[in-house]
């Protein structure tokens, strides 16, 4: 019996989907923290009274039967050829069945167009006749008021979205468009795993956007290159073809098999000068527009899908965690703040407090991160305005001068992270000392507590604080 996630799964790879059904799988906090059932709340938006409830294991007929006493059915199950289907809301009607998808985003769009499209092909060949199809989505506009107002929390939209938020494609009509007989796909499934596991077969997919999990499984001498590996080269897709042309190191590369990219040129410069690259007169020009007193900030938050307090729009982040480091006369300064709950205010309060009132403030990505928190905060917290853009408009992103090529180390081995960044320049502030090493585990530790109607453990308070401090540390290091 397979799911319509067992389908995506194998068109993603066949070896990814013999692995997800042959071994066991580490289950993974989800990251975006979702407290109520949205199955309840879009039942809600939909004002449907009367319905039936499907559960696990519903046969066709069971499914069919209860259409003949109820006009709506919920997560209403059915199966065709060992595909099991699950549709969130599905409404009978004179001409034919209406059905609702559920989408836990706020912009839905036509890439996903395959899923409907298989839980639609499913249907027809139970001679079900789908007249619409509409998803019920996340409104984007929405901002929280005392109480969650739920017909203002969702849109039932009967169209796809462009990136920008325009209305697209008919979601009916470009769905049927990409049905596609899944028989033969069915088939090779069931092939593939009554077979050993797959080879592996490197595709663009396998590192496009996030690396896949099992990637350095299957490739494992990409792991065991020393810093010099080609494979260690910054924006591209071609490092195989190189290898295959016998170029295996960076100082094989000449201006012919590079893009022109000022990282891919900083990697050449240090694999030719003994292992770094420093651009100094675009270092220099860079630390010239720097005002001291310097800090050095770094915030933690938890996203959220349904807004659980005043001010807050669906799929939007609480900060709930900054530290703070003050360089000035070769004096460190350090200040932090952990709170639980709807904890903004106080944590606006103590930062506003404790920061200095001028300066050049460093965050690490800064941009998609701090910055952006701090606007949020200013959006909803007006009295706070002014002083938090003040803040967001001093942040510079410590990160630029090595995604923009002014200084590289071999032993980045292409990468850029915080964490790398300080293993390679401050060996001693690397991570591996701590119960907390990276952002996800912090969120999983504030989760758990925050859901506790209890005063946190001083263990996971301490393991907290010194995740974030470590983070500003080796900024100022």
């Amino acid at each position: 019996m397979y799911h319509i996630s067992d389908i995506k799964k194998y068109r993603f790879c066949p070896r990814f989907f013999w692995k997800a059904n042959h071994q066991k799988q580490t289950s993974r906090m989800p990251y975006i923290r979702l407290e109520e059932k949205l199955i309840e709340l879009a039942k809600e938006k939909l004002e449907i009274d009367s319905f039936f409830m499907g559960v696990r294991n519903d046969s066709n007929d069971i499914s069919l039967s209860a259409f003949e006493k109820n006009e709506w059915g919920c997560n209403v199950r059915f199966e065709y050829h060992g595909l099991r289907v699950k549709i969130p809301f599905m409404q009978k009607t004179d001409e034919g069945y209406r059905i609702f998808f559920t989408y836990l985003g706020v912009l839905p769009k036509g890439d996903d167009v395959r899923f409907y499209a298989d839980n639609l092909w499913v249907l027809q060949q139970l001679d079900l006749h789908v007249m619409d199809i509409q998803i019920i989505h996340l409104n984007a506009g929405y901002i929280r008021e005392e109480e969650l107002d739920v017909s203002d929390l969702f849109v039932v939209s009967e169209h796809f979205y462009t990136p920008k938020g325009n209305p697209s494609k008919r979601i009916f009509d470009y769905v049927l468009h990409h049905v596609q007989d899944l028989s033969k796909v069915l088939s090779s499934m069931e092939e593939t795993l009554s077979g050993p596991m797959p080879e592996a077969v490197k595709l663009p997919r396998c590192y496009r956007r996030n690396k896949c999990p099992h990637y350095d499984e299957c490739f494992p001498h990409e792991q065991t290159h020393d810093a010099m590996s080609i494979y260690h080269l910054v924006n591209t897709n071609q490092k195989d073809e190189l290898v295959a042309k016998g170029i295996t190191r960076l100082d094989q590369l000449t201006g012919e098999d590079i893009t022109g990219d000022r990282v891919q040129y900083a990697q050449i410069m240090a694999a030719r000068s003994g292992g770094e690259f420093v651009d100094r007169l675009a270092l220099k020009n860079w630390i010239k527009s720097l005002q001291p007193p310097f800090s050095f900030l770094d915030f933690e938050w938890d996203l959220y899908a349904i807004p659980p307090y005043h001010g807050l729009k669906p799929m939007e982040v609480l900060p709930f965690q900054f530290s703070l480091h003050m360089y000035h006369d070769q004096q460190v300064e350090h200040e932090q703040f952990l709170g639980v709950g709807d904890c903004r205010e106080d944590f606006i309060k103590k930062l506003l407090t404790t920061i200095p009132e001028e300066g050049t403030i460093f965050a690490y990505n800064a941009d998609g991160a701090e910055k952006l928190r701090l606007l949020e905060l200013a959006r909803q917290f007006p009295t706070y305005e002014e002083a938090l853009i003040s803040i967001a408009d001093r942040l510079i992103d410590l990160a630029i001068p090595f995604f923009l090529g002014l200084y590289y180390n071999l032993e980045f081995k292409g990468a850029f992270t915080l964490k790398r960044v300080t293993e390679v320049i401050a060996p001693d502030l690397a991570y591996d000392d701590l119960n907390i090493q990276h952002g996800l585990q912090a969120v999983e530790q504030w989760r758990a507590a925050d859901r506790l109607d209890a005063p946190m453990d001083p263990d996971v308070k301490d393991q907290l604080y010194a995740y974030c401090m470590r983070d500003t540390l080796s900024m100022v290091s």
